[in-house]
């Protein structure tokens, strides 16, 4: 389980970012960010593997629009979904410190 994520100085200005809270509001950024401190916690991969929209949504602590969130993070790319199992976009390059992630991928590439 990881401690901590990286967030770029750059988060709040990135166009995704900004996208997701006019869509949604500044409390769908704070739910982002949630979502991926929960990643770190319990997925630490980033493949959200048996999880559903609305898990997704739970593990975020998203109380909007039931489907909005998820589908909204889908739309911006912050999440891939491929064959019904959604993944967190480049998160091993982008929010896990270096160290965890080149464990990370020696441990996946070992497989």
């Amino acid at each position: 389980m990881n401690n901590d994520i990286r967030l770029s100085v750059e988060f709040f200005d990135h166009p995704k970012t900004v996208k997701l809270q006019r869509r949604l509001g500044v409390g769908a950024v704070i739910c982002l960010q949630r979502l991926w401190i929960w990643t770190a916690q319990n997925r630490s991969n980033g493949v959200l593997s048996g999880i559903d929209c609305e898990d997704v949504e739970i593990a975020a602590k998203w109380d909007g629009e039931p489907g909005e969130f998820c589908q909204t993070l889908v739309d911006l790319r912050f999440i891939d979904e491929t064959d019904g199992v959604y993944a967190l976009h480049d998160w091993c390059v982008v929010h896990i410190p270096s160290s965890v992630s080149d464990s990370l991928g020696t441990s996946l590439s070992a497989r």
